[in-house]
This record gives C-alpha cells, structure tokens and sequence, in this order.
C-alpha cells in the first residue's frame, strides 16, 4: 500500500549536532589550560578508530619494554662460570619472552591447561618455572622472585596502560564529549524597522523559550522523564540559591506577607565554566542576577468601572492617537481586567467552554536610578513598588473560570471562595468548587542585575539591567574619560555576551508574554478548568519556575546566535559583530562540543556535549606515541649496539653470545650439534638464524619412550671421501700406548682428540670466539665423577693447528679410555671390540695456521 511522501513527524533532524556546524580539527580548550587543553576534534568513524589503534600501540610498546627489561636481567645475570639448571632456564626464558604477560605466567603452573582463546601456553613459564623449583630451597624462589614480579608489573601497568589510553578522549562516557561550534554564521536579529522583521523576531523568541521551558521540565526538574537529552549544555543546569522566606522587597505595606517571600540568587556566573564561552582567564565574563518577588495587596488599588476591575499601582504606557500620528501617553492605572463574576460564567449548568489561567506582565525598567524611565517600560512604578536599584516586574494572575476541588490558601493564587457544586450526571455525590478571591491577583518582582571582567573584583554595581551595563563599563575603564583598550574590549566583550544571550532587562516579562499560562506548574495538574491539589506554596514553585526558564533561555540562545539559529529566512535585520573584539570572537568560533558553553571569546567558540564527535586531548596523543616510540626506538636499537661493541671493541662478549646463543634457533642448532657432532656444517652461528649445508638432513625425534622423548643418537658411520677407518681391539692399560694401539674410550666418557705437531694427541676446549658450550676446566682426577665432554669436530674445511702434518693419508687416533669402576682414572675394563672414529682432513699447503 502506497503511503504519502512527507514524513508525519520529525526524522531526527532537529537533534542539534545534525544542525549545527561543528569544527573539526584543532583547537584549545581553556578548561584545561593552553597546554593541556589542546584538543583534536574528530567524527566519531575517525576517533574509533584512533581509539583502538592507540589501545593495540600502548600493548606493543608493552611488549617492546619487557623486551628491555629482559636484556637487561639477562646480560646481568650473565656468567662465564657454571651454574646450575635453574640460572640457564631463566637465562632460556628472558631470552624467549615475547611479552610481559608471556613472562609472568612462565613463573608457576606445570599442568594448567587453558583455552587457547583465552591464554597461550607460553604465558606459563616463569610461573611453572617458579612452580617447578619451590621445592628446592628457599635460594632458588628468590632468584626467581625479581623476574616474576618484574613481569607482574609490566603486565600490571600496560593493562592499565591501555585502559587508560582511552581517557585521552575527553568526555568518553555517557556525558558526550566536549567540541567546538564553528561560528562562521553567529548574529542576531536587531535594529527593528519593519513588521516583517518584528514577526521574524517573534518567531525567534517564540521558539527560544518554548524551547527553554521544554528544557526546564526535564533537566531542571526533579522529577523529569528522560525524554530530553540534558547532556548538551556545558552545564545542565545553572547554579541558582533560593530562601524562600524572605523579606518584602518592596515598601512592608505592599506585601501579603513581609516573611515568606522568595529571593533567588544566581551567585556569579562564570561565561566559560557555565554558559560555554570557551576563552582564556583573561578574558571571561561573570555575571549574577537576583530575583525577588513577593504577592502584593490590593486594597486600596482596586476600582470597579463596568465589566471591569482595574489595579493601580503606577501609570500604564499607552499608545495614544491614530495610527498616522501617535504617541506614548500614560493610563490612570495599570492594569484592567474582567470581573470576577464574568470570568465565572455558568450556561446551561456548565462553566463557559473556555477555562484556563490568564497572566498579564507588566515591566517597570529603571535607568539611571529612575523606575520606568528605560525605554522598553510597559508602566511607570509608584513610590511604594518602584526601586532605584532594580527593574520592576508586575504578574497579574485570573483564575479566568478554572475552579478548585478544595481551598487552596496561596497568597498569589487565593483560591477560597465557593463557587458551585460539581457533580457527573449518572452519580449523586457531588463536590464543591472553589474560585479565586480576586479578579486578577497581583505579584510583584524586583530584579537585578551584576557584571565583572575577568576577576570579581572589576564589578559593576547590582542594579538594574540598564544601570548594571553602564556601571561595568565604567568598572572596566572603558567611559570616554578613562578609555584603556582591555576595558574598551572587555566592554565590547560584555556588549555581545549580553545580546547573544538575550539578556536585557524584560527577560522574565519577555518569557512569560510568550508563554502565558504554559509558564506556570499548576497548570499540569489542570485538566478542563477543574484544578487539581497543589501545595500553598505553589507561586513560589511558579516564580521559581520562571527563573530556571530564564537561565536556560540564556543558555539557548548563546547556541542559537553562535550558529546562525537566531538569522532567519524572513529575517532582513541581521546584526553581526561590529567591534575588533567581537570579529575575532566570531571568525575563530569553534564551538567546544558541550552544548552549553557557547563562548570562548565573546560569542565564539561554544562548547557544546555531543556523542556523533569525539575530542581527544592532544597532549595526552603527543605523549602517548612519543613515549612510546621512543620505547620502540630503544628495544630495537639495543641488539644491534651490544653486536656492534661486540665485533669492534670485544664488550662482554661471553654475554652476548649468551643472549644470541639462547635464542630459540639457536638452541635447537645447540641441541642438533650435540647429538649429530659437526653434521650439517652451521653457520651463522652468532646470528638469529643458523642455517646447514644445502641438503643436510638433521636427526628427528626419538619417541621410543613417550615420557622420555629424545632425538636420535647418530650411530651409523657415515661415509666422506679420503676417510679412513681402522677397525681395533684394545686390551685393558693403565697407560696409554705408544706405537700402532689405540685405546677404547669408556662409554661414558668420549673425548675428541686433536693432533699436535709432535704426533700425539691433545683435548682442548672449544674455540671462544666460536659460540659453543665450553668444557668444565676441573680436571678430571679432582672432580670426583665421570665427566662428559661433547665438542664439535673440526670441518673438513677448516684449518688444523698442525700444518706440517702428513697429508698423504687420514689415521685413526688412539683415545685415552677412563675407567669406569673408578672415575676420572685410566680404566681397567675388560678389552673390546668396537670402532672410533677420528677423523683429520687433509689441509692444503697453502692454507694458513690459525
């Protein structure tokens, strides 16, 4: 089924960040400071991604330290003396650890099986290496104890580590993070002249505080619902102290009571910390407003002409004249309104259709200490209401037919008269009614105003809107006589603050003209004129209402005149900055993504709180990653420096070679040497990689004994060109034989010889350049035990010590046997028969002695 085109509702295009122009890329937020406050802005795609990639570098970078840190134990740790199996497995381990957490769980566990998805297996070694030694001795837990918590530590921190990382994010919870509006579009609509522009700028402050009152009900209630993003506004809502038993604010013989009125107090609004305005200590603004308000008494200030009552407290402004030729005249009282009997009118046993509150502002703005001299006055105060120090604000209150289902003594509302018996048809109990005593009831307010630079202590006076301007002016040096040119651009400063926020001295007369009895809270429990319970206090909780409006109004408006909100299509009348101050302001507007702070300079950069963007702190990005390479940097430059000193200026060598030596690949060349012997001719025995001859084939597992798994033992001769072998037997000697016998080697104790000049046969240890596991130096007749040499033989290609040996043929050596009843003695065993194999390469001449 085809449905219409348009869309019924909304689609989520009035959500603000969607509206509103945000400034992606650098820029300062001054609630961290020049250095700290530096801030990246990013679309939320790009600041994901910057997130993880910053999570994973902050682990390799881990990796990369425990990588140090393993060098530096191992090389530490190093000796050229023997130790025992526990200092080589840790020596194994440090070479072998990939990353700190691989480290920490090497300490303990044998047979811990985990899922591979969870942990690997290497992380268990220097745990189970802990494990595996506990219970020797106390000895061997300590020497292990300082790499395990070392690991712990590294694995400990660089988890932190990167869930930290994170936090370089401002505002990464559910607050949103703080960005920057771009303020290219900021004005607002002035300098009236036509009809057209005064529509346009009632449907601007139409929306401004219907939007605020929205606003109002769901974050500065107690009681809100959550339907309204309240996170927005740099602050949810502004500070304001109330007492709501207060004195008169007026002369004691106009009000109903001279101790339960309401005083509301701003206390000082700092223009970054709550409105928004993103700027340095030295150029903020603070400003303060004070509310007062108390229900008047009439007596004496009532009059009956007609249909109508009339309430005087001072003369209404009237226009007077024809509409070619008019002029402002005043009006013998101020305000007239229906009586009451017309206001409750029944028609056929029924109340007049029409049932709701009526609210009729008036305003006494007071200019140079004169109530009602300001321009936009709507009545001039007598002596008894009027204030020097404060703008006037009178609310007129009807009940206009709205009847209450039980007496309601409110000084303001004074719903107390019975009126009639309610009752539905079908049912015969009935309920008495109640109207309001008077016909409008009066409430009178006195409002002020403070403003101060950059310190509180260059404030102007609390007075009146207009009054409170000009004393800051003078307060921050910026009058004719005394011009200075930072109190000239702090004036400037406090000029657009005051417009861009809206406040001028008919703020509550302007908001409560727009929104009429939607103003008040009693109206929610109102339903078809018949007003439910509410509390005898209930205009305080109206007044307070009003304030909260006010402010919210003012955090409004600084977005909407930052983004352009304020221009609209109809409207020709646009005011942009005019001063240097206020140009600057507007050209780098960058809105700090906190949808309060709408300022940082005057009107621009407003910080607003969005979700779709993310701000990060680039001091926190520039530390991160400069830490970090520079981590990088050093694990991957310590190797080649420590191979470096070892080649040119022999540093630590034995040390070196360990670390080298230890490798993985290395030790599997170590444990193929040592079964195969010289087989396979390695090389690169001092790099990462060893490599054999092209076509040599290593020895594989031996699994003979599934608890005991070996590789093979190379017992099978092999055959190589211009070798000789010599099949002998050998009788028992205590002494080695001269001549053609050769003597049997105990099996378990081989020893390769190597020929001297003289002829005979010498057992030397290995080459100390060549890295391979040197010989215990302890005789064999001191060390009490049976001693089991393994040496590589020399290559075929490679030199002799002996050049001068015969090269017409390779002999078969005799090698002295130990005997194995006694250790470290030339044995008596019984004679045998078996083969040895020692092998001399021909040398040619021309080669040289090493």
């Amino acid at each position: 089924m085809d449905h219409p085109a348009t869309l019924a509702w909304p689609d989520g295009s009035q959500d603000l960040t969607l509206q509103i122009k945000i400034h992606l890329g650098l820029w300062t937020n001054w609630s961290q400071g020049r250095v700290l406050g530096a801030t990246l802005t990013m679309d939320r795609q790009q600041a994901n991604f910057l997130i993880a990639f910053t999570a994973s570098f902050v682990v390799f970078v881990g990796s990369r330290f425990w990588r140090i840190i393993c060098l530096v134990l191992h090389q530490s740790y190093s000796t050229s003396e023997s130790r025992d199996a526990l200092h080589h497995q840790r020596q194994v381990l440090l070479r072998n650890s990939g990353s700190s957490d691989s480290g920490v769980v090497s300490h303990g566990f044998i047979h811990v099986r985990v899922s591979a998805s969870l942990i690997s297996d290497s992380q268990f070694k220097f745990i189970a290496l802990f494990h595996a030694w506990r219970g020797s001795n106390l000895q061997a837990i300590i020497r292990t104890a300082p790499a395990l918590l070392l690991a712990i530590f590294c694995t400990i921190a660089f988890t932190i580590a990167g869930g930290f990382s994170s936090q370089i994010q401002f505002g990464n919870d559910d607050i949103g993070s703080a960005v920057l509006i771009d303020g290219t579009n900021c004005g607002i609509l002035s300098n009236i002249t036509s009809f057209r522009d005064q529509v346009a700028l009632e449907k601007v402050a139409a929306r401004l505080f219907d939007t605020a009152n929205n606003y109002v009900q769901q974050c500065y209630s107690a009681n809100s619902t959550g339907v309204t993003d309240c996170k927005h506004f740099a602050s949810q809502r502004l500070p304001g102290f109330m007492e709501n038993m207060a004195p008169c604010p007026f002369k004691d013989s106009l009000c109903r009571s001279n101790s339960t009125n309401l005083y509301l107090d701003t206390g000082f609004l700092d223009s970054h910390a709550d409105l928004g305005s993103n700027a340095p200590p030295d150029e903020r603004m603070f400003l303060r407003h004070k509310l007062q308000c108390a229900p008047l008494l009439t007596k004496g200030r009532v009059s009956v002409h007609g249909n109508y009552t009339r309430y005087n407290y001072g003369p209404q402004y009237a226009v007077v004249g024809t509409a070619s030729n008019f002029s402002k005249g005043h009006l013998d009282y101020t305000y007239e309104v229906e009586n009451i009997d017309d206001q409750y009118v029944i028609m056929d046993n029924k109340l007049m259709a029409e049932q709701s509150y009526m609210l009729r502002p008036l305003f006494a703005g007071t200019a140079n200490g004169i109530p009602g001299a300001e321009p936009s006055s709507t009545f001039v105060p007598d002596d008894e209401l009027g204030r020097a120090d404060a703008d006037i604000l009178i609310v007129f209150l009807s009940g206009h037919g709205v009847v209450f289902g039980e007496p309601l003594d409110d000084d303001w509302y004074r719903a107390t008269v019975p009126f009639a018996t309610a009752a539905n048809i079908d049912e015969e109990d009935s309920l008495s009614v109640y109207r309001t005593s008077e016909a409008a009831s009066p409430l009178g307010c006195a409002s002020q105003w403070q403003f101060c630079s950059s310190n509180t202590s260059a404030c102007g006076p609390m007075a009146s809107y207009f009054d409170a301007i000009s004393g800051a002016a003078e307060a921050f040096g910026a009058t004719n006589s005394e011009s200075t040119s930072k109190g000239a651009e702090a004036a400037d400063r406090l000029d657009w603050l005051t417009i861009a926020t809206y406040i001028d001295a008919l703020s509550e007369a302007s908001m409560l003209q727009q929104l009429q009895d939607n103003a008040l809270l009693s109206k929610q429990n109102l339903f078809g004129g018949y007003q439910g319970s509410v509390p005898n206090n209930q205009w305080q909780l109206d007044v307070t209402n009003w304030f909260s409006i006010t402010l919210a109004a003012m955090q409004t408006s600084l977005l909407q005149t930052t983004s352009g909100f304020m221009i609209t299509d109809e409207s020709t009348a646009v005011l942009r900055p005019q001063t240097e101050a206020a140009r600057k302001l507007c050209s780098n507007q960058v809105c700090i993504l906190r949808l309060g702070r709408l300022f940082s300079k005057l009107i621009v950069p407003k910080k607003i709180r969005t979700t779709r963007y993310s701000s990060f702190s680039l001091f926190g990005l520039l530390f991160t990653y400069m830490l970090g390479g520079l981590i990088l940097a050093i694990s991957y430059s310590l190797e080649p420096i420590l191979a470096c000193l070892h080649r040119r200026r022999k540093y630590r060598q034995y040390a070196y070679l360990e670390w080298m030596t230890n490798e993985t690949l290395q030790l599997h060349r170590l444990a193929h040497e040592g079964v195969d012997g010289a087989i396979g001719g390695w090389s690169r025995c001092e790099s990462w990689v060893p490599t054999t001859a092209p076509g040599v084939l290593l020895t594989s597992l031996d699994i003979s004994d599934l608890k005991h798994p070996k590789l093979h033992s190379s017992k099978e001769t092999t055959t190589l060109p211009s070798l000789d072998v010599t099949q002998t037997t050998s009788p028992p000697s205590d002494t080695l034989s001269s001549g053609g016998t050769d003597l049997e080697p105990s099996p378990s104790s081989v020893q390769h010889p190597q020929p001297s000049c003289d002829g005979t046969n010498l057992v030397t240890n290995i080459d100390p350049e060549t890295p391979q596991i040197s010989p215990p130096h302890t005789p064999l007749e001191a060390s009490g035990q049976d001693v089991v040499h393994h040496f590589e033989p020399p290559s075929p290609l490679e030199e002799t010590p002996c050049m001068n040996t015969s090269q017409s043929d390779r002999q078969i050596r005799p090698v002295q046997n130990l005997d194995p009843g006694i250790p470290g003695r030339v044995g008596s065993a019984p004679p045998r028969t078996h083969t040895t194999f020692t092998i001399f390469p021909k040398i040619p001449n021309s080669t040289k002695n090493r």
